[in-house]
């Protein structure tokens, strides 16, 4: 019997590695979906991501690949002076906080903040209030309490989620009045904001947070009445792939976007 019990624990754990596998997956610069076993590779200057579909290796770049969800975890193309690394996702939003390895490392020690209008740094060790009161001084809550240290460094993802809240409430007061003021704005506004609600709603998710992130991206390009760039909709589509509740309500919010 316990021979037997053996047997059936060896039998089942491929099946394990697939599944995992199955849900492993990179986004490349067309937004397309490479769905396999993924191998992450630290390079200098550029990293470089193999994915294995069918026995058959692809192998991109951190300059080819826009993003990588491996072992429930998700990875950006970043660029960090003159090295692109594909850095872990600790946080995302406007300012981004990352995990990155160091050289000569094999653990994601380093500590990156990008924001999306460019300007990113490492997270300081010497000088720590000094350097990022000012790289976050456009958010007072954050610069204040950096320098009356109510806010320290053991308080980094606080400080994000605080700046990232300061942008937002400032991105909400300069909302674009051109866009809220049509009748067409204004519903793929309310729809955006539906879907984003349902979303949240959503239990045992293990996507959402990712979702809820490209939902926010999309918001703040319809706010500056930007292009949706389509490999944002191929992201929202294969994560909400196996949730049926949000399929078809994704697929009438595209067409919305889209028009």
């Amino acid at each position: 019997m316990k021979n037997l019990i053996v047997v059936l624990i060896f039998a089942f754990i491929p099946s394990l590695s697939f599944c995992q596998e199955a849900n492993d997956y990179v986004i490349d610069l067309k937004g397309d979906t490479l769905r396999g076993r993924v191998r992450i590779l630290s390079l200098d200057p550029v990293d470089q991501v193999q994915v294995v579909i069918n026995k058959k290796k692809t192998t991109l770049t951190a300059t080819k690949a826009r993003a990588i969800f491996f072992e429930n975890e998700t990875y950006h193309s970043v660029r960090n002076g003159n090295t692109q690394k594909f850095m872990k996702v600790i946080k995302s939003g406007f300012l981004s906080l990352y995990a990155y390895k160091l050289p000569n490392q094999t653990r994601y020690d380093g500590l990156f903040l990008a924001k999306r209008n460019g300007q990113s740094m490492d997270v300081p060790n010497l000088g720590f209030k000094k350097i990022m009161a000012e790289f976050l001084a456009e958010c007072p809550a954050v610069s204040e309490g950096l320098k009356d240290e109510t806010l320290k460094r053991n308080d980094l993802n606080k400080i994000v989620d605080t700046f990232n809240k300061c942008n937002e409430t400032a991105k909400k007061e300069n909302t674009s009045v051109k866009l809220l003021s049509t009748d067409s704005g204004k519903e793929k506004f309310d729809a955006l904001e539906a879907f984003q609600k349902k979303v949240e709603g959503v239990e045992n998710f293990t996507a959402k947070k990712d979702v809820l992130d490209v939902l926010q991206d999309i918001k703040v390009k319809l706010e500056k009445q930007e292009p949706i760039p389509s490999y944002l909709y191929g992201v929202l589509k294969t994560h909400v792939a196996d949730q049926p509740t949000l399929t078809e309500d994704l697929d009438k919010l595209i067409a919305l976007l889209s028009k």
